[in-house]
């Protein structure tokens, strides 16, 4: 069953599908132009020790993103964690 959820709820190494971004302005342009483009299969790698900047692979690159702009990002996953 799928369900939609936070990019930043993921467990790592998790793939997920992008559903769809909640960002306006300057964000949402940067998420696109970084890959995050409904579709698109991200996977989280790692955070830093205090969970607040995590890295992504998407579309073969590494992104790390701050734990708020990853709230921003909607993403559909295949099965339950």
């Amino acid at each position: 069953m799928k369900s939609t959820m936070r990019l930043s709820y993921i467990p790592h190494d998790k793939t997920v599908t992008v559903k769809k971004l909640d960002s306006n302005g300057a964000l949402r342009r940067r998420l696109l132009d970084l890959g995050f483009v409904c579709g698109n299969s991200v996977m989280p790698l790692f955070s830093d020790f205090k969970n607040n900047i995590t890295a992504y692979r998407v579309n073969g690159a590494v992104i790390a993103l701050r734990r708020d702009d990853a709230n921003s990002i909607f993403v559909e996953v295949d099965e339950e964690f």
